[in-house]
This record gives C-alpha cells, structure tokens and sequence, in this order.
C-alpha cells in the first residue's frame, strides 16, 4: 500500500475518534468552539529521472489535513440559521526570504459531494501538494528525463510544528468572498511553490456561507503548520548542463507508475 493511502486511511481514522465541536447558542451570541484540528500528514512524492531513470528527486510534498468533526444538528442548525455550509482554508507560505505568499485558498463543505452531487456524509479531510515547478507547470515537463530548470532536489528534513488543540470562531458576518474557490478533494490540489520548498507553511480557516458568498468568522491561524528546513542537491545521471525544457522524451519511453 502507497503511504500516502496509509497516511489518509490513519487520519481518518483518527479524525473518527476525535472529540465534535461544540456550538455555543447563549445571551453572547453563537459560537463554534472546542474546534479540534488534528497534527497534519505529510509524505513526500518522488519523481525517477536521469538517463536511464535511476535517479530520484523530489517532485512534492503531499499534505493531509483532517477536518474537525461536528454533531448533524450542529450543521443542521449552522445552514439553516446562517447558511453556513464550509470551510474556507487558505494556504500561507512564508518562504526563506520572509515574504507572506497567499498560494491557495481551498474550500471544503462540511458534507462530501458525491458525482457532483451534495452527500449527506461528513467531509472529514483535504489534501494538497506543495509541488516543485519544474513537475507542477505542465505534463509535459513530467516527460523530461532532465528535470525542468535544472531542478535537482530532494526534501532532505521537514517537521510538524504544533500539537493537536482547540480553537473558536464567533459566528457574524465577517465580508464577502467572490473569488473562485478551488473545491478540495482527496485527490491532492498542485500547489507551485517555485524551485525551492524551505520554508513555512501556515493553514488559515474561516467558516463559509458557499450559498451567500459570504464568510461568518475572522480567519484563524491553526496551531500546527509544516516547516522545511532543508533539501539536498542529487546529481542526476547524463543532465549536467542540459536545457531539458527544450527536449522532451516521448511518453512512451517514460517508466510506468507502479
């Protein structure tokens, strides 16, 4: 079994043992509090390249995020009274240099969807992957036995800084939101992070009127995020001094995913 299956079928699990939410409805107003996110996944993606395909770099870092569980009523009562019906979490990269860099904001119902059609199951994770660029642009540049823009690294050390624990959103209109949302699903969402992965990278969340295009709480900063601190180079056998962007192997020559 691949580990990033692992890793989806043990947070799941774990997410099924986790305490549910609890809404607050008193003389203070309505709140969603005793919120529990767990500590993220993460397992990284490789990528066989080289003349012969012997070489491995680094192509991702795949990212499992559980979503906290909440009672039927709760939701019931969330959709009814407000329309609130998501999640929005938004993807922060803080990279070497210490800029702020907004890569995504994914939108996450509180229900699955199902052959596009809304499902009465909880939704109980998402999943993205922080993607180098030379795999992330195109197809195509997956085809390159030498890497796009000589890219030749390997995630040599990342953590997960934080620990499980409980955060609170007051319920009130907090603005609109009209940008196009990408929907997340299990099947991770490519985020392009350039042509180096160090950093820090932080998960905002917001509770979400999908209906009204409005959201209903202040963005909250998560108590875990992931930390890169470093990559090796690999010498990728017969690319020194290559342009491989400019020659492309035909798919046919490319080794089958196992």
């Amino acid at each position: 079994m691949r580990w990033d299956v692992i890793c989806l079928t043990f947070l799941l699990g774990l997410a099924g043992c986790t305490k549910k939410a609890v809404l607050q409805r008193d003389g203070v107003g309505v709140r969603l509090s005793e919120v529990t996110w767990t500590v993220p996944t993460t397992s990284e993606g490789v990528w066989k390249v080289g003349r012969i395909y012997r070489d491995t770099v680094s192509k991702s870092l795949n990212v499992v995020l559980a979503l906290p569980p909440m009672e039927e009523d709760d939701i019931n009562y969330l959709n009814e009274s407000f329309g609130i019906d998501a999640w929005l979490v938004r993807i922060i990269q803080a990279n070497s240099q210490g800029s702020r860099i907004e890569l995504i904001t994914l939108y996450a119902p509180f229900r699955g969807v199902q052959k596009g059609r809304a499902s009465t199951q909880p939704m109980k994770a998402i999943s993205f992957s922080l993607t180098y660029a030379a795999w992330a642009i195109s197809e195509r540049f997956r085809r390159f036995q030498c890497p796009a823009f000589s890219h030749d690294r390997r995630l040599n050390d990342w953590q997960l800084i934080g620990e499980k624990t409980h955060t609170e959103f007051p319920i009130a209109f907090a603005g609109n939101y009209s940008e196009k949302l990408t929907v997340s699903e299990l099947v991770p969402t490519a985020l392009n992070i350039g042509n180096t992965m160090v950093g820090d990278y932080y998960f905002e969340v917001a509770l979400f009127s999908s209906s009204k295009k409005q959201i209903y709480s202040p963005f909250v900063r998560l108590p875990q995020h992931v930390h890169v601190s470093s990559e090796k180079t690999v010498s990728v056998d017969g690319c020194a001094g290559i342009h491989s962007e400019y020659d492309p192997v035909s798919p046919e020559t490319v080794p089958r995913k196992k």
